[in-house]
C-alpha cells in the first residue's frame, strides 16, 4: 500500500559532518530523507503501538526478552526486526518519493489520487548540458551523455589505462570514493579496469546541472528516449529531458539555537549553534513511500502502519502519515509515470528493438551499498561481467519476492530466457559517495558511518553471449526477463552479500532504460 507522508513542520535531517561542542558550530543538512530514515519512524509507530499492547517495555525490545508476554515479543521481533543494525524483519519498503498531493489535507484516509500525485525522481547522474528556461517556466532541459564506441575514444582517454573514467586508478578514489571510502573496503579497493567515457554531441558544451529533479511525467521519455538507429551522432537532433527546479519544491532553511543546561534550563555560555532544516515550499510536498509486511494478509492487516502523525527525522519533527490510493492501478507497488502498465510495456518493446542492441541501463532511484564501493558486487572488477552469470541474480531475485504475497505464497520465479546470456558493465555515471549514518535508539550511540553510491547514478550494460562474449539482441521474452529481473526492483542490492537486507526497505531500487553509443565528429 501507497502512504503519503506530509510534514507539518520543517525537517531536520542531519548529514555525516561533526556537530559537537569546540568543533563545530553548524549542523548541515541532508536534503532529503532517505530509505533508512523512514523505515526507522515506521518501526517507531509500529513499537509505540504494539508494545503496550502486549505488556511490554523498549528495554524488553532491545533485549528481547522479557515482558507480560515473551512469546507475543518474539512474535513482534519476528515481523519488524530487532534492535539488531540491518534486522527489519518483514518490513518491506519502496521510496521515499518526493511527491506533491493536491488533495493533501490532514485526516483524511485512503483518499483517491485521481491523477493529483506528481512525484519526483532524483536527477540522473547522466544528463549533462546548460540549464535553460524561458520566461518564468521552471522547466529546464538536458541531454542524456552515452558511452563512446571503442573506435572513436580519443588517445587522451585511454591513458592510465582507466578508460577516461574520474573514478581514479584504485577505482574508489578521485571523484569517485574518497580515501575513507576505500579503508572501509580493503581489499576491494583495486585496480578498476577501463570503462567507456560517457560523451554528449551537443555544440552548446555540457556541464554538470544541479537543483533539479526529474518529474514522474518525463520518466518514459527518459527511459526510452536515448535510442536513435546509429546510435547518437554529432549531426543528429540532441534529446532533451526536461527537469524541474527544486526551488520551487524544497528548500534549507537556517536556524540559529543555543544550548539549555541541564536542569536550570538556562543558556549555555558560548553555546550558539545553526542548524539546517528542510522547508518545504509548497503545503502540498511531502513523501509518498510504499510500506508492505511479507507473509501472510494477517501480518500484512496486524502490523500495517495507521493513519496518524509520526516523528521523522531529527528532533522528533512532525509529519501526518495516511494511506492513499492511486487511481488506475492495480493492487501491489504500481506507481502512474514510472513503474505502470503502459510506461513498463513501452521500455521493454525498445529493448528488443533491432537498434537497441542488447543494451541496457540501471537507474538508481535510491543509495545503494556495494562492499566494491562505486561497483555493484555482482560484477567482477577484472571483468566487468557478472560474478556468477544471470542465475545467480535471479536466485537473489527470488530470494527477495519469496513469501511477499499477501497470501502467503511466493512469487519465486526462474528466469529460463536468460539461461546462456551474461552482462558486461560497459560505463557508469556515479557521483561521490553519500555517506549514510544516524542514531541507534537501542545502543544510544551514532549508527556505524556506510558509504552508498547516490541515487541518480546510472549503470550502463551490454548483454552477451556467455561463451563467446558478442553482444546479443534481446528477443521480446528475453526483454521482459529483464523488465521483471531489474525494473522497479532491488536486486542489484540483493546480490550484495553484505548489505542485502538494506534492500528490503528500500536501498538499491532501480529502472531501466535503453541507451546506444555516441558517434561524435572528431
Amino acid at each position: 500500500m501507497w502512504f503519503f507522508v506530509h510534514p507539518v513542520d520543517v525537517l531536520f535531517f542531519r548529514d555525516n559532518r561533526t556537530f559537537a561542542a569546540g568543533e563545530g558550530y553548524r549542523a548541515q543538512g541532508a536534503n532529503l530523507p532517505g530509505p533508512g530514515t523512514v523505515a526507522g519512524a515506521l518501526r517507531s509507530q509500529i513499537l509505540a503501538r504494539e508494545l503496550p499492547a502486549i505488556g511490554a517495555g523498549f528495554d524488553d525490545f532491545v533485549r528481547q526478552q522479557g515482558g507480560e508476554n515473551p512469546e507475543l515479543l518474539q512474535e513482534l521481533i519476528q515481523n519488524i526486526g530487532s534492535a539488531v543494525p540491518g534486522d527489519v524483519g518483514r518490513l518491506r519498503l519502496k521510496g521515499p518519493f518526493l511527491c506533491r498531493n493536491h488533495s493533501a489535507c490532514l485526516g483524511d484516509d485512503a483518499k483517491e489520487g485521481n491523477g493529483s500525485l506528481e512525484v519526483y525522481l532524483p536527477t540522473p547522474r547522466n544528463l549533462m548540458g546548460k540549464a535553460r528556461a524561458s520566461g518564468e517556466d521552471p522547466t529546464m532541459y538536458a541531454e542524456p551523455a552515452g558511452p563512446l564506441r571503442v573506435a572513436h575514444r580519443p588517445w587522451g582517454f585511454q591513458q592510465n589505462g582507466i578508460g577516461g573514467t574520474d573514478l581514479g586508478e584504485g577505482g574508489l578514489t578521485g571523484d569517485g570514493f574518497n580515501s575513507a571510502a576505500q579503508k572501509e573496503l580493503g581489499a576491494a579497493a583495486v585496480q578498476s579496469p577501463v570503462l567507456a567515457p560517457l560523451w554528449v554531441c551537443s555544440e552548446e558544451g555540457a556541464g554538470e546541472i544541479t537543483g533539479t529533479m526529474l518529474a514522474a511525467r518525463h520518466v518514459r521519455r527518459f527511459l526510452t528516449g536515448t535510442v536513435s538507429a546509429g546510435g547518437y551522432r554529432h549531426d543528429a537532433d540532441p534529446v532533451l529531458i526536461p527537469l524541474e527546479a527544486t526551488e520551487p519544491l524544497y528548500g534549507k532553511e537556517a536556524r540559529t539555537g543555543i544550548q539549555l543546561q541541564r536542569g536550570s534550563r538556562t543558556a549555555a555560555t558560548g553555546m550558539l549553534y545553526t542548524a539546517e532544516y528542510l522547508r518545504m515550499h509548497d503545503e502540498k510536498m511531502g513523501f509518498l513511500v510504499h510500506i508492505e509486511m511479507a507473509g501472510d494478509a494477517k501480518v500484512h492487516e496486524r502490523y500495517q502502519p495507521e493513519s496518524g502523525f509520526i516523528p521523522l527525522g531529527g528532533e522528533q519533527r512532525a509529519a501526518w502519515m495516511e494511506p492513499v490510493q492511486l487511481s488506475g492501478t492495480d493492487a501491489g507497488d504500481e506507481l502512474p509515470g514510472i513503474n505502470d502498465a503502459d510506461t513498463v510495456r513501452s521500455v521493454q518493446r525498445r529493448l528488443c528493438e533491432p537498434d537497441a542492441g542488447g543494451r541496457f541501463f540501471l537507474y538508481l532511484l535510491s543509495p545503494a551499498i556495494f562492499r566494491q564501493g562505486w561497483l555493484p558486487d555482482a560484477i567482477d572488477r577484472q571483468t566487468h561481467r557478472l560474478r556468477d552469470g544471470m542465475e545467480a541474480l535471479a536466485v537473489r531475485w527470488e530470494e527477495g519476492h519469496g513469501g511477499s504475497t499477501m497470501d502467503g505464497g511466493s512469487q519465486a520465479e526462474s528466469f529460463p530466457a536468460l539461461n546462456g546470456l551474461d552482462l558486461r558493465l560497459v560505463a557508469a555515471a556515479v557521483d561521490k559517495p553519500q555517506p549514510l549514518g544516524g542514531w541507534s535508539l537501542a545502543q544510544q550511540k551514532p549508527k556505524p558511518l556506510r558509504w552508498a553510491v547516490p541515487a541518480g547514478s546510472i549503470y550502463y550494460f551490454e548483454v552477451i553471449d556467455r561463451q563467446t562474449g558478442a553482444p546479443v539482441a534481446l528477443s521480446p521474452v528475453q526483454a521482459e526477463a529483464i523488465m521483471k529481473l531489474f525494473y522497479f526492483q532491488r536486486t542489484l542490492q540483493m546480490a550484495s552479500s553484505a548489505h542485502s537486507a538494506q534492500a528490503h526497505i528500500g536501498y538499491g531500487l532501480t529502472l531501466v532504460g535503453c541507451w546506444n553509443y555516441v558517434e561524435p565528429a572528431l
